[in-house]
């Protein structure tokens, strides 16, 4: 076997899995009309994976004939260039035919035997169009949602139903390369009831990775949040409290991340389920919810930092790396880390900055400090020793004086990020040592 091979094939195995003890996948998402030189040089700038869409309907757009789409050609070099990097790529297999009862933009989702075949045959001819480069495969988007619907009202999908397709493509899927890894459930939202659904149907059997996009951002000016979700204080002495977190902040979107993941552990007792993030993000948009590039950084920031405690989330993409179009106004076009022409945003430069510490293989910690504000310390990849400490706050002109950073500070740390004073805010602390 070529040498090339067989170090794309060990950097597969390595990070595709993202086990405990080892480095969390990192990612942000990328469509099909965007420049492939700006996102190249964006990724790498950044160390980060990519997730994309390769829809069924243009795949086969003749019925029973599948082929690889001409216009989709620049992804395959883009893919093998994310494994020789280390950051090997998510696909996203999705939505309907207009073969099998889609519609003529393939918006309905496949539901009948001959339709769940077909994507079972299209799910199965991606993944061997892909062996060796791309093995981490997501089975639909946000079914809950129904997104692509064109029927009003739109009327989520069934949970049961998404079940049965999930079901036959696993088997298209391993059949096609029996490494590879099924990622299912790609929840839109913070849908506690559809996975509940989901997993009473069989759902978990399915699968070897579990994907959900916790976007919170709409809750802090829409009363929809989750009910019954408190985020755990790990105090430093004493015993442990749980607060309500406030709604709309990463905080809450990672509680609610914890309530998920002890329903998938109850259900799945004799196997540990690791999860994903393959979207998330804040919208700088003017209007819709959007909130200022500053404080989308420090949200990205803090929600990143309490994943890298947490080993069973092995992966986190966020939505999305450019900015999806001109619009200001529209919050659909504002979640990239970069401008439409590929000049970073301050949440880009925030995450850049977390690099050496969340790539690290060493365990991370959560706490808490003075004032309720959270802290996360552990090792970087050269093992220096590193500290991150913020309000779980959505005031940012709020600060407090922190002993705990003083100390730090007295015993030899130094602070890496844009403030100069030994003070916790919403925007995080970060020290190093």
């Amino acid at each position: 076997m070529h040498k090339t091979s067989i170090r794309m094939m060990t950097i597969l195995l390595l990070y595709c899995w993202a086990p405990l003890g080892t480095a969390q996948q990192t990612g942000a998402g990328i469509h099909a009309n965007q420049s492939v030189t700006v996102i190249q040089k964006q990724l790498t700038a950044g160390s980060l994976s990519f997730r994309m869409e390769i829809p069924w309907k243009v795949v086969e757009v003749e019925k029973g004939v599948l082929a690889f789409p001409s216009a989709y050609a620049k992804f395959d070099a883009l893919a093998k260039d994310a494994v020789n990097r280390g950051t090997p790529a998510l696909l996203l297999l999705d939505y309907g035919n207009q073969f099998y009862g889609g519609g003529d933009n393939g918006g309905e989702e496949p539901v009948s035997a001959a339709a769940m075949q077909g994507f079972a045959n299209y799910a199965g001819f991606m993944v061997t169009h892909f062996k060796g480069v791309i093995t981490q495969f997501e089975v639909y988007n946000e079914w809950n949602s129904n997104i692509t619907s064109t029927a009003v009202p739109r009327v989520g999908g069934d949970a049961g139903a998404y079940v049965n397709l999930l079901k036959v493509t696993y088997a298209a899927i391993k059949a096609a390369n029996p490494n590879a890894l099924v990622v299912g459930g790609v929840v839109g939202g913070t849908d506690t009831n559809w996975i509940t659904h989901f997993i009473a149907a069989g759902g978990l059997n399915y699968l070897d990775v579990f994907s959900v996009h916790p976007y919170v951002y709409r809750h802090a000016t829409k009363p929809d949040a989750p009910s019954g979700v408190t985020l755990s204080w790990i105090p430093a002495a004493g015993a442990a409290t749980t607060s309500t977190p406030i709604p709309g902040t990463p905080e809450e979107s990672i509680a609610w991340l914890d309530q998920i993941k002890a329903k998938v552990d109850q259900a799945s007792p004799n196997r540990s389920v690791p999860m994903i993030v393959s979207e998330l993000g804040w919208p700088t948009s003017s209007m819709q919810s959007g909130v200022l590039e500053n404080a989308a950084a420090a949200y990205d920031q803090r929600f990143i930092l309490m994943a890298h405690t947490r080993p069973w989330i092995t992966g986190v993409w966020w939505y999305e790396l450019l900015d999806g179009g001109p619009d200001a106004t529209q919050a659909e076009n504002r979640f990239g880390l970069l401008r439409q022409d590929g000049t970073p945003k301050p949440a880009f430069t925030a995450l850049v900055q977390l690099n050496n510490f969340i790539f690290s293989k060493s365990p991370a910690i959560q706490k808490t400090i003075s004032n309720e504000a959270i802290a996360v310390s552990g090792l970087q990849t050269d093992n220096t020793e590193f500290y991150a400490a913020w309000l779980p706050i959505n005031d940012f002109k709020q600060t407090h004086a922190s002993d705990e950073v003083k100390s730090l500070l007295s015993a030899g740390y130094q602070i890496k990020s844009a403030t100069a004073a030994p003070v916790v805010g919403a925007v995080p602390i970060l020290l190093e040592h």
